[in-house]
């Protein structure tokens, strides 16, 4: 069966099933409430295994076959807060990769280890970062004058200091396929290392 994220006659993006013999949409495979998908996480075999949202600036992963990679990512996000975390297949000895990435983490990914549960670091995405002071990523609402809310971040060191920076905005591209989510970002990176 071949499936599609779609918003026709939905209120949200939801990934339904989608016949193209007839060109028609399904049953839904996989809903948010109140949230859009964004994209599609695929297995091993190039199938499709679970869907991304965004919730409160964080990517977000949902499974839609395993539920012990659901549980284990709930389970590592109360123990690390501000990251994005994606739960791979587990072996048959109950190991799992995990692939973290934050806005002050470049994506290092974890070789799960069940029984005294811990996170073996496997390999890091960009070893030249490592030990290089990464300024923090605040997620804050804007509301503008219409009343409208915008999900807003701001990357800087020492967010506690009182002497005044300059602010760069970084505008981009969408609103569709381009989003913003609290995630490491070279660029603002970059500026807020110049002080901005």
């Amino acid at each position: 069966k071949l499936l599609a994220l779609t918003n026709r006659g939905r209120n949200e993006i939801e990934l339904v099933e989608f016949d193209a013999t007839t060109a028609s949409l399904g049953r839904t495979v996989k809903a948010v409430e109140n949230t859009d998908l964004v994209s599609v996480i695929y297995g091993t075999n190039h199938q499709i295994v679970g869907v991304r949202y965004l919730s409160q600036g964080r990517m977000v992963d949902a499974s839609l076959e395993d539920e012990k990679s659901t549980q284990l990512r709930l389970q590592l996000a109360k123990e690390l807060p501000n990251s994005n975390i994606r739960v791979s297949e587990f072996a048959s000895n109950g190991r799992a990769l995990v692939h973290l990435e934050s806005a002050t983490v470049p994506g290092d990914v974890f070789v799960y280890q069940p029984g005294p549960r811990k996170l073996d670091l496997l390999t890091q995405v960009s070893p030249h970062m490592d030990g290089r002071p990464l300024a923090a990523m605040e997620r804050f609402m804007v509301k503008a004058k219409d009343g409208f809310e915008i999900e807003s971040f701001l990357t800087q060191f020492d967010p506690k200091s009182e002497r005044r920076k300059p602010l760069m905005v970084l505008p981009h591209g969408g609103p569709f396929g381009v989003v913003d989510f609290q995630h490491f970002d070279p660029e603002a990176q970059y500026f807020a290392k110049l002080g901005y």
